[in-house]
């Protein structure tokens, strides 16, 4: 890596971390009429900041590169990706969306259940009740009671 200026010379390999691209589309792009190079010693150099500059024109110009290593990396990726879930899926780290609802509606289910009989078992408990201190306590209790079975 040169520097001059405002200006540097990186390596290919430089130049793909810095953009976020593979050597190969590097070298593709670089090969390119008009690409900000040196090349020294059989070596090519990109004029930095000339080229990422160059190749967004180019981009404007010309759209998206849609070459071969494009495609392949896309693919790759994408497959990739569903490896992933797949794998996940089979270790049982990934739940679909109905699996998630069809939980969630037992969940809520057994909850509206446990709080629809909470006050048929609490009127007997408060009833004659003789201070607040006592109600609260046997509402409390049941209260407790209701939490610890919807933990399970």
């Amino acid at each position: 890596m040169r520097k001059g200026g405002d200006s540097e010379e990186v390596g290919v390999n430089e130049a793909a971390r810095r953009l976020g691209l593979t050597g190969g589309e590097v070298s593709r792009l670089h090969g390119e009429p008009g690409a900000p190079k040196v090349v020294r010693g059989g070596k090519v150099f990109l004029r930095w900041p000339e080229f990422p500059r160059w190749r967004d024109e180019r981009l404007k110009k010309v759209g998206k590169p849609s070459g071969l290593d494009e495609a392949r990396r896309r693919r790759l990726s994408a497959q990739a990706e569903l490896a992933e879930l797949e794998l996940a899926k089979a270790r049982g780290d990934l739940l679909t969306i109905s699996d998630v609802e069809r939980i969630v509606s037992t969940d809520y289910g057994k909850l509206r259940a446990q709080l629809l009989s909470m006050p048929g078992r609490l009127a007997p408990c408060v009833v004659g009740v003789k201070t607040m201190a006592d109600a609260t306590a046997a509402i409390d209790a049941e209260v407790r009671s209701v939490m610890a079975e919807l933990s399970r």
